[in-house]
């Protein structure tokens, strides 16, 4: 069929299983920028993988093959990285993350939701939605203005 696309039922497991969710409001705070969302979204998905109780050193040259390609040098993504990097640790606080000579350590970190903050954020979204639902009809229903003379 045009415009679907089937996922076999391991592959969607595999999704499932190892999906992390990300908070919205992270996401939002940070939608100004293409690499804060880019770095978020990686971190929210390595650190809680992480399992060496001392962390995975990244070189800056690895980082930079990763997020930053177009930068002519180390020395300038490293500079930008580290900027970004500290306004996704302020929406990422569980984020456990060393700078050290030549580049971070990634150390074993909470996921940016815990299973409460989810269940959280799904009843609050569920009742915007909901009172959203109800403005919508209430316009529809209510009397148009008489029209000016």
């Amino acid at each position: 069929m045009a415009g679907m696309l089937e996922l076999s039922k391991d592959f969607y497991d595999t999704l499932a299983e190892h999906a992390v969710p990300l908070d919205y409001r992270a996401l939002s705070a940070l939608r100004h920028s293409a690499l804060a969302l880019d770095i978020y979204t990686w971190l929210a998905h390595r650190l809680c993988r992480v399992t060496k109780s001392d962390g995975v050193k990244l070189s800056w040259e690895n980082l930079r093959e990763q997020f930053g390609q177009e930068y002519a040098n180390t020395k300038n993504f490293k500079h930008e990285f580290r900027d970004v990097l500290r306004q996704v640790c302020v929406v990422y606080p569980d984020a456990r993350i060393e700078q050290t000579p030549g580049g971070l350590i990634l150390y074993p970190s909470r996921p940016p939701l815990g299973k409460d903050d989810r269940r959280l954020l799904i009843a609050r979204r569920a009742r915007a939605i909901a009172v959203d639902n109800r403005r919508v009809e209430n316009v529809m229903h209510a009397e148009s203005p008489p029209l000016l003379r």
